[in-house]
């Protein structure tokens, strides 16, 4: 049988570890964007970032697990602005000519939504 895991609260929970990687992974990246991107993509994109992990601790706090549940539905959203958002950055580098800095692949625990 496999052994369970207790989930003391939400930094025990994967999704909340992998929510923290693409948050630093979106601030590495966003810094070699050009100055003038510094309220625009910039900004949209580390707020989606920021948004996976926060909902998730937000969602464990709440008091049913049905709330909980619905606060983990929202980072699937905001995971894929921010592919939306990586692929625009990629459109405007190409045409740029510079290349983006590539992110380290996700870890063999990710599961895509």
């Amino acid at each position: 049988m496999n052994e369970r895991t207790t989930i003391r609260n939400y930094k025990d929970l994967l999704v909340w570890q992998e929510g923290m990687q693409l948050v630093k992974q979106i601030y590495i990246l966003t810094r070699s964007f050009p100055a003038d991107e510094k309220f625009g993509l910039i900004s949209q994109m580390r707020r989606a970032a920021v948004s996976v992990p926060s909902n998730i601790a937000e969602g464990q706090a709440r008091k049913t697990t049905g709330e909980f549940k619905q606060f983990l539905a929202m980072p699937k959203v905001h995971s894929r602005n921010s592919t939306l958002n990586s692929s625009s950055v990629s459109n405007y580098h190409s045409q740029r000519r510079t290349p983006p800095k590539t992110l380290p692949p996700p870890s063999p625990n990710f599961k895509k939504c």
